[in-house]
């Protein structure tokens, strides 16, 4: 027996116990001469090929041999073991016959001699199975040799152990079989661990698919197939082992080959450290296995050689638990509490940041408790938020260093003295307030909000992060905030109806107040309403140039841009706008011209009423410059930017001017209007444009 201990770490939660997996490199099974006992060609020790609907192929599966059917006059087939060519009895051989383009198996067991009859109808191909070798699927010709070598059949065998080298009972294991890694890698072999799709994967029932196969030379088939045509179930190897008394668990008739795998079931609570390969990382985390059960994590690739046995112990490491008791006026409102693991710190914007990752939730139980087992020790944070009334909310965190084995109390969870008042409303653009009713019907008047508080010292995992639904038009209190700085920001509710007529809810940017405060934060979603309006634009000479159009509402918001291609033809060019039905701010400029000035115009337009508004341009200014360091060496391939005060895109400036320096530093903004303050990007390079016709020179010296 081939005995391989590589080192390993699972982690064990239901038990209280972690596993850590490093396994080593296992030899590649030697080849074994699987050659006819008399005649014929040999047979060799290779596996056979998947292949697979994409017309990809790998080397997946439990060798096949493929050799000539009995000599004229022969009645029986003779099957032997592959090391010594003793003969097999008891061995099941199946028969597949073409029957009308359908595949008809008959069987016959092999006598004390290991042979097997023949049946009347020629065969297409055989299977043969034998306890403790590998299936064998075999072309059927009508001369040759009948005599067919089965390798012995390889086993796992795994022992879990604690720290102290004692046995670790429970464990629930699954083997996994090599198939083709690819884009369908973890979904093939959810198919070949599904019992219902056996009797037909992948060939199924068709006759001709077999022949088909036979005629061009391919493979048979992968593993699936061959202990399907052989009439195996699956369960002869993967179905979930359940660690025994003595810490183990044992995988039998299992093919010779490389790539196997093993993963701990989900159901029992197992983590694997260092962590290998996630089935959820690969298909996602609602895969699930024929069986119903899920797979966390799976091993590293294993070798399997014929008739030996290949162990591997694990080495266990104790889990710990947190638990603690939360009491609520109504036993109805359960409190969420969400698990999260610490990662490292560092610091950043002034406070300290840190990777959190989710690794646990829960409710309290009727009587308030709550608790979470099979913890990985580490640094913990516990977090919790539950509704104490129609209109108050509260919030709690707590952090948790927890031992190896540790049993943490964390007693009772209680939020922090401070709290603070919200109100949430739906207001129109001019402010005024709007009955929910009015806006969404009978959809649940309630906004999802956005709670986010954190010291101005210490680490960020003492801060409140949570979503909780606040009524409009009503106070609410949120208790147990920290002192420091509170950001919310109300979004919309998932079931709120899309709105007609040109209307459509906006979410507002996040609050930030500085707490503890006395003062309720009003949060406001602002309903705008969209309208279809037109615009024409008129230039001197009647022509229609390529435009930049900005818009910015005078009520306040963000500004919009439109590029305006060149048309032809003369008169007046009219625009389709859908704005909002309100006064805007009005920017339209050429962003190029011949003669280096262009055309721009600066307005206030008025879209509330439904008519036409008109612009005209008129002869624009220009700047001409050279970008330079403060060295005075010409900066080339620098792009400036200016903007206008007061006009912004999501908070930020919006850069209305741009030009891009030559190899020499040279830069040229055109079509800006006269005698404009000009805001650039970079600090000290404001500008002035000059009067409409002219252009001004100047020297732009960028700081470091």
């Amino acid at each position: 027996m081939r005995s391989v201990f590589p080192l390993c770490c699972v982690t064990l939660a239901g038990l209280g116990l972690a596993l850590v997996i490093a396994p080593r490199e296992v030899a590649p099974p030697p080849a074994v001469d699987a050659r006819p006992a008399t005649g014929g060609e040999p047979t060799g020790s290779q596996a056979a090929t998947a292949v697979h609907g994409d017309g990809t192929t790998a080397a997946v599966a439990p060798p096949m041999d493929r050799r000539a059917a009995p000599a004229s006059g022969t009645d029986a087939l003779l099957v032997v073991d592959a090391r010594d060519r003793s003969p097999l009895s008891g061995a099941t051989v199946r028969f597949a016959a073409d029957h009308d383009n359908t595949i008809q198996w008959s069987s016959a067991t092999t006598a004390a001699d290991g042979r097997a009859p023949l049946p009347a109808a020629t065969p297409i191909a055989v299977a043969i199975t034998a306890d403790g070798h590998v299936p064998t699927l075999a072309a059927w010709r009508p001369d040759g040799d009948a005599t067919f070598a089965l390798q012995p059949a390889a086993a796992l065998r795994l022992r879990f152990v604690d720290a102290d080298g004692e046995p670790v009972a429970g464990v629930g294991v699954r083997v996994l079989p090599p198939l083709e890694r690819g884009a369908a890698w973890a979904a093939d072999w959810r198919e070949a661990a599904d019992a219902s799709r056996w009797p037909g994967a992948p060939l199924g029932t068709s006759a001709a698919e077999l022949q088909r196969r036979l005629r061009e030379g391919r493979p048979l088939s992968d593993g699936r197939f061959v202990a399907a045509a052989a009439g195996l179930q699956p369960e002869r190897w993967s179905s979930l082992r359940v660690s025994s008394g003595a810490g183990v668990v044992e995988f039998a008739d299992l093919w010779p080959g490389s790539s196997w795998r093993w993963a701990v079931d989900s159901q029992h609570a197992v983590d694997v450290e260092p962590p290998h390969e996630s089935l959820g990382t690969l298909v996602g985390d609602a895969v699930r296995l024929g069986t119903g059960q899920r797979l966390r994590d799976l091993s590293g690739p294993l070798s399997l050689t014929s008739g030996e046995t290949t162990t591997i112990e694990v080495r266990a490491q104790t889990f710990g638990a947190i638990v603690g008791r939360i009491t609520v006026p109504d036993a109805a409102l359960r409190p969420q509490i969400r698990l999260y693991h610490l990662g490292a710190v560092e610091n950043g914007n002034g406070r300290g940041a840190a990777s959190v990752t989710q690794s646990g939730y829960t409710t309290t139980d009727v009587d308030g408790t709550f608790g979470f087992l099979g913890v990985r020790p580490g640094p913990k944070i516990v977090r919790a938020h539950w509704r104490d009334t129609d209109t108050s909310y509260a919030f709690a965190t707590r952090t948790v260093l927890l031992a190896a084995g540790e049993r943490c109390d964390l007693g009772e969870v209680t939020p922090l003295a401070g709290e603070v008042a919200l109100r949430v409303r739906l207001a129109d653009r001019s402010g005024a307030t709007l009955p929910p009713e009015r806006v969404l019907g009978d959809a649940d008047p309630r906004a999802p909000v956005l709670i986010e508080a954190w010291r101005e010292r210490g680490l960020l995992v003492d801060s409140v992060f949570d979503l909780v639904p606040v009524p409009l038009g009503r106070e609410v209190r949120l208790r147990g905030l920290p002192a420091g700085t509170l950001g919310v920001r109300a979004q919309l509710g998932s079931a709120w109806p899309a709105l007609s007529d040109g209307r459509r809810i906006v979410e507002a940017p996040m609050t930030e107040v500085a707490l503890p405060s006395d003062r309720p934060v009003d949060l406001t979603l602002t309903v705008e309403t969209r309208v279809e309006r037109r615009l024409d634009v008129l230039t001197p000479d009647g022509s229609a140039p390529a435009l930049e159009l900005w818009l910015r509402p005078t009520r306040g918001g963000n500004a919009s841009r439109m590029r305006l291609r060149a048309a032809n033809g003369t008169g007046v060019r009219q625009v389709a706008l859908t704005v909002l039905a309100e006064p805007h701010e009005l920017l339209l400029f050429t962003p190029s011209a011949d003669d280096g000035l262009g055309l721009a115009a600066i307005t206030r337009v008025d879209f509330t009423a439904d008519q036409p508004q008109a612009v005209r341009l008129s002869t624009a200014a220009a700047i001409a410059g050279v970008c330079r360091a403060a060295d005075g060496t010409p900066q080339p391939e620098r792009t400036v930017h200016y903007t206008i005060d007061g006009w912004r895109c999501e908070d930020q400036p919006a850069w209305l001017f741009e030009s891009r320096t030559d190899a020499e530093g040279r830069f040229l903004l055109s079509g800006l209007p006269a005698h404009t303050a000009l805001r650039g990007s970079r600090p000290g390079s404001a500008l002035q444009s000059p009067a409409a016709g002219s252009l001004a020179s100047v020297q732009l010296v960028l700081a470091k």
